[in-house]
């Protein structure tokens, strides 16, 4: 009998501010009905991190995903832990004075990274792929080159 092990796209996420000058990272996890959501832990580091400090620690997190249930249905905004996380007093603050990024697996052997980044007061994102196993400073220096270029684009827009 052939036993068959089921396997996830890992995800975690990343918070940039220059407001507040430092960086939340969040591992994820996905319950059983597929939908992700945030741990309740965050680590949060200044901007200054060097490209493969914050490597190591995108790939610590994505190694923390579970598959965890959860019930969602009543679940807000102001639950977010990277909210509660970063103590700003609103979510509008939260949403103007943070960039988002998303690093998922692109399929279940998690052997490529997305990750996308979005971009203030524009409809798109940009992103870019990398490999699991590449060498965390280039994991880390793609983060930072794709919120730095969100943050001129915005400026430009």
């Amino acid at each position: 009998m052939k036993i068959f092990r089921k396997e996830y796209r890992k995800s975690m996420k990343l918070f940039f501010s220059t407001v507040y000058d430092h960086i939340i990272i969040v591992p994820m996890c996905q319950n059983k009905a597929g939908i992700y959501y945030e741990q309740d832990i965050c680590t949060e580091y200044d901007l200054s991190i060097d490209d493969e400090n914050l490597g190591i620690e995108i790939i610590s997190a994505l190694n923390k995903f579970e598959i965890k249930e959860k019930e969602l249905t009543q679940s807000v905004k102001s639950d977010w832990s990277a909210y509660k996380h970063s103590k700003v007093k609103t979510l509008k603050l939260f949403e103007e004075n943070y960039t988002f990024i998303d690093v998922c697996g692109l399929n279940e052997k998690n052997l490529v990274l997305d990750i996308k980044c979005e971009i203030k007061k524009a409809p798109f994102i940009i992103s870019s792929n990398v490999s699991f196993n590449a060498e965390k400073v280039e994991i880390g220096k793609i983060v930072k080159e794709l919120y730095n270029y969100s943050i001129k684009i915005a400026g430009v827009i």
